[in-house]
């Protein structure tokens, strides 16, 4: 009686196994890539086999004595000491094995050195740039800051991409210290530190570390949202849910001109809410309080103190921005429905939109041409097109790293004369056949697909979700749904690296608990 009464719990339970029901059957049959010449399909079997091992050992093994005795302060010691750890070794990869890159975060780099200098006509000569992608002016503004601790430090390597790498690192590993907090407040100790050991490696020390910009920088962002919501749902004091509302729609927006994709986690709680809204005000549930209101407006006051202060630090860059030439979503709609690249970023796609001389006329010929594309797909294509872009979003543990063009490794940077140096080049560094890539490329698709074979059975359960797990569960498929639709690539999925590893370990829980049940009512025959 109770689940259908919540609807909604059933509805996401069903699309989310459906979704990775339906990568399960890819990675099996479709997907053909090997890794150390072991066939994909292998290494996913070899993941799932792993997954069940793993789980009988956390169901065989009891409760961790420390979960009895371990006090709060002490856990949180040595949630520092492992964050510590990541950053240490984050060092570590950062000193020995940064180079510098093109492509967005090159110009990204450029615009926050000649803001840091004060150089006008370098800011004039990227005035194009920031016209079309306008969303990176924070992310300058942020690394310009950063870099003006090259006054007082120096600059050991690169102009400060060293020390923009290891800015962003602080972001990565308070992730990582997020996500531990949030399974935390599901499950017990054991379930957690997992969860962080999952993280540790897919997200801690991803390549994508070295590179400064906004996926590294905002992967903070939907794990935190989602704890804070999770904060918000377990007080009572009014005042403390305006503090927190306020917080959470400040963050947001902060998130969403940083890196866009992170306001999926708020769309999901907003959606959430808002059904469950409804259907108390249908059946008359809903009281009006002032409580509601002032919530209501620390929200609106969190957007609006974002969007201020936002636009009072872009503005004083004094980037020459246009804004007829931002790209909108038609354009990546359009580049979701190319062919030729299954559904990723097109030059000449790019070429095409930059061409009109007004917003209106541009966005009126992708419209046309998005039409255009699905016409000549037909159903049948579409699906064929459905299928690639899948293939090209899910299936890689190290999220599309060095997929970028020929100018990814711009300039690499003399070796430090170490044995060290040469072997953390060697395991990320793709830009040769010879180097031990392969082996951590194949370790780091193990973990991925273990997380891919996890994540449904976080609804396996006959419970209701509550809107906690609700909303992360929507979280998950929405990001997917703006995958499928708008530009693919695989390097969009590690933001979310922290969101798909929770579910994972609810995974793990459920079918611990499972296990449970299933002894128990064999020993009570």
């Amino acid at each position: 009686m109770e689940v259908k009464k919540d609807w909604l719990s059933g509805v996401l339970k069903v699309l989310l196994c459906f979704s990775f029901v339906y990568l399960w059957v890819m990675a099996l049959v479709y997907v053909k890539k090997s890794y150390c010449g072991i066939p994909g399909a292998a290494v996913f079997l070899i993941a799932a086999l792993l997954d069940g091992i793993l789980v009988w050992c956390v169901w065989k093994k009891k409760k961790l004595k420390s979960d009895k005795t371990t006090t709060i302060k002490t856990e949180n010691i040595c949630l520092l000491c492992a964050s510590l750890v990541l950053l240490a070794l984050q060092f570590v990869v950062i000193w020995n094995a940064v180079f510098r890159t093109a492509w967005d975060p090159g110009a990204v780099w450029y615009g926050a050195h000649f803001v840091e200098m004060g150089d006008q006509d370098g800011i004039n000569s990227m005035g194009y740039y920031f016209s079309v992608y306008p969303n990176n002016l924070l992310l300058v503004w942020i690394y310009s800051i950063v870099l003006k601790l090259n006054d007082v430090i120096g600059t050991p390597i690169a102009n400060g991409t060293m020390l923009l790498a290891l800015f962003q690192c602080i972001f990565v590993t308070g992730a990582g210290a997020c996500l531990y907090k949030t399974v935390r407040h599901f499950a017990d100790q054991k379930i957690a530190w997992i969860a962080y050991g999952f993280y540790f490696i897919l997200g801690g020390l991803s390549a994508w570390i070295m590179i400064p910009y906004s996926d590294s920088t905002g992967i903070i962002f939907p794990v935190f949202l989602f704890w804070l919501y999770v904060k918000l749902k377990e007080t009572e004091s009014a005042k403390k849910k305006c503090v927190l509302l306020f917080l959470m729609f400040f963050l947001c927006y902060i998130g969403f001109e940083i890196k866009p994709m992170a306001a999926i986690v708020m769309i999901a709680v907003a959606a959430v809410e808002g059904i469950h809204f409804i259907g108390k005000l249908l059946k008359k549930q809903i009281v009006w309080k002032k409580s509601v209101l002032a919530c209501c407006l620390s929200a609106v006051l969190g957007i609006g103190a974002a969007a201020g202060g936002v636009s009072a630090v872009v503005d004083s860059l004094h980037f020459p921005v246009v804004t007829d030439t931002v790209l909108g979503w038609q354009h990546h709609m359009m580049l979701g429905l190319n062919k030729d690249t299954n559904g990723g970023y097109s030059q000449a796609d790019f070429d095409y939109s930059t061409s009109f001389s007004s917003a209106e006329e541009q966005h009126a010929a992708e419209l046309k041409e998005i039409g255009k594309r699905l016409k000549d797909f037909g159903v049948g294509g579409y699906l064929q097109h459905f299928v690639k872009k899948s293939a090209r979003n899910y299936f890689d543990g190290c999220f599309g790293w060095g997929g970028l063009g020929e100018t990814f490794y711009t300039e690499i940077f003399p070796e430090r004369g170490t044995v060290l140096c040469s072997l953390i080049r060697s395991l990320y560094y793709d830009n040769t056949e010879d180097t031990l890539y392969r082996y951590q490329a194949l370790f780091r698709q193990i973990l991925w697909y273990m997380v891919l074979v996890l994540v449904p059975f976080s609804v396996f359960t006959k419970r209701p979700l509550d809107k906690k797990r609700q909303v992360a569960v929507l979280s998950v498929l929405g990001l997917m749904l703006y995958l499928q639709i708008f530009e693919a690539h695989a390097r969009y999925l590690y933001t979310f690296v922290p969101i798909f590893v929770f579910l994972a370990t609810e995974g793990i829980d459920n079918l611990r608990e499972y296990l449970n049940q299933k002894s128990e009512r064999r020993v009570k025959k």
